[in-house]
């Protein structure tokens, strides 16, 4: 059964937390913020009156000519309602529902900011939107003109499109959009993707595609954050989970971070709040990037209103991802148009010199041997052309892959600059190997650069004018002639 709790209000008053100033702007809102997706993409836009250069952060905005001040001010009073399912409600890493559920630990970064948050929630673990839209008392508090915000979370339910997003979410907002609130999509979806990420392109697309789609709705891009941790800080990234559904304590607190930042669109880098077991599980130099990682996000994926929030985002095969010849390959892609919705079935997708091999949103193909690379592309009404590439290795049938070892360094005291040489560090079976395919994993790397020489692609330049000492590692893999890349192996560096 769903359970409508409400955090303790006793000096709650409609008539003092009022919406004023920004958040009254906000509530009068028509224009929303939106996201530009795409490996490659020219786009068209009008520069606002306001002179958004560079774009500071999450700003709303009351009409193209005029801006408000970015985020909520101290001193504002914003009341919520959070509707979600055990991600919101914070198990099974606390174990203790008596610690209250998300938005309790969000009160006090908020507080840093002079921000008062009260709040209720609808929690149901498991829930999706079509099972909070079934309940009476979910529907009965949406429509309560008492509340400032709805927060919508889910799981699952919707993220296929912004057409089925939209669908999924339609009864929630419909109600809480009638009673004057503005609407958060949480864009959170662990239950989708690989493993070890929450991040999966058609859930961002399908979001930020939805709240783009409706009047007074922000897509608020948990997942995103996940991601680009997931890139950078690998060693981090796994602590973020406590199991393979719910976040961790260590997840929760990059989320709460998100939301901070959102709120009140100012970098969060100077937080300090931080619950006990979030603390336990990361160090002040993680919780330092963390913080770091929010600030770039939110500042990226949202963009002035005046650029084109139309989008094109491939979705399968990954990048550089290796299949034998003849093995199918399914290529999917979603698109979507600010003036018409969600155009997949338009996308056009072509090989590097333009042959057209398919038009929709997906098909099988069978690429030739070696490196191939596709483009997917789509015109939106308004004449602009969005552009996404990728490439994928074919392999041979009988091909094997190449094995690389571990390589040891030390670099002398006083010196900054090293070379390590790994030509004689990768074997191949056939003999071919393709070092312009040499890959870096810089994530526990402490030096300045590491990259490839230009002009002997099987050496690493390393870089440490930093002045870092001690011990230090870079992980590397290359592919052979064929396409098949070998396993990771370590750079092992010691820095004296």
């Amino acid at each position: 059964m769903t359970r409508l709790h409400a955090s303790p209000l006793p000096d709650f008053d409609p008539r003092r937390s009022a919406p004023t100033g920004l958040w009254a702007r906000l509530l009068a809102a028509s224009r929303r913020v939106a996201m530009v997706v795409g490996s490659l993409m020219m786009v068209s836009s009008v520069e606002a009156d306001c002179g958004l250069t560079p774009y500071p952060g999450l700003i709303f905005r009351d009409s193209l000519e005029s801006c408000d001040t970015a985020g909520l001010q101290p001193g504002s009073s914003i009341h919520m309602l959070w509707i979600g399912n055990s991600l919101t409600n914070t198990p099974p890493d606390y174990n203790n529902y008596s610690l209250g559920p998300l938005p309790e630990r969000l009160k006090p970064m908020l507080a840093e900011r002079g921000v008062t948050l009260t709040y209720a929630t609808a929690i149901q673990g498991g829930a999706e939107f079509s099972t909070h839209a079934a309940n009476p008392a979910t529907i009965e508090a949406l429509g309560n003109a008492a509340f400032d915000i709805v927060n919508l979370q889910g799981y699952y339910e919707g993220f296929a499109s912004t057409q089925a997003y939209l669908n999924a979410t339609q009864l929630l907002y419909n109600v809480a959009h009638g009673a004057g609130t503005d609407v958060l999509f949480e864009g959170m979806w662990p239950y989708l993707g690989d493993p070890g990420s929450p991040q999966h392109p058609s859930a961002a697309v399908a979001v930020e595609g939805a709240a783009d789609a409706r009047a007074r709705a922000f897509p608020v891009q948990v997942g995103r954050a996940w991601d680009r941790v997931r890139e950078l800080y690998p060693s981090i990234h796994v602590k973020l989970r406590a199991d393979s559904t719910h976040q961790s304590a260590a997840g929760e607190y990059l989320n709460l971070l998100v939301y901070t930042r959102f709120l009140t669109a100012t970098s969060v880098l100077d937080i300090q709040s931080i619950s006990s077991l979030a603390a336990s599980r990361l160090n002040t130099t993680e919780r330092s990037q963390l913080k770091a990682v929010v600030d770039e996000v939110v500042t990226i994926f949202y963009v002035p209103e005046s650029s084109v929030p139309s989008s094109i985002a491939i979705q399968t095969p990954e990048h550089n991802s290796s299949v034998t010849l003849g093995q199918p390959v399914t290529f999917r892609a979603v698109a979507f148009d600010v003036d018409r919705g969600d155009v997949s079935g338009e996308i056009l997708w072509t090989d590097i010199n333009g042959s057209p091999l398919h038009t929709g949103a997906e098909f099988t193909y069978q690429p030739p041997l070696g490196y191939f690379e596709f483009i997917a592309r789509f015109t939106s009404q308004s004449g602009d052309l969005y552009v996404a590439k990728r490439g994928i290795w074919v392999q041979g049938a009988n091909n094997t892959a190449p094995v690389a070892s571990n390589k040891s360094q030390s670099i002398p005291p006083l010196s900054n600059f090293a070379q390590v040489n790994l030509f004689a560090s990768v074997q191949d079976a056939e003999g071919g190997l393709n070092w312009s395919t040499l890959e870096l994993d810089r994530s526990l790397f402490h030096g300045t650069s590491a990259v490839q020489n230009s002009l002997d692609p099987w050496t690493v330049d390393l870089d440490y004018t930093n002045g870092y000492r001690g011990p230090d590692l870079v992980r590397y893999r290359v592919a052979d002639q064929d396409g098949a890349f070998s396993n990771w192996a370590n750079i092992v560096l010691d820095v004296q």
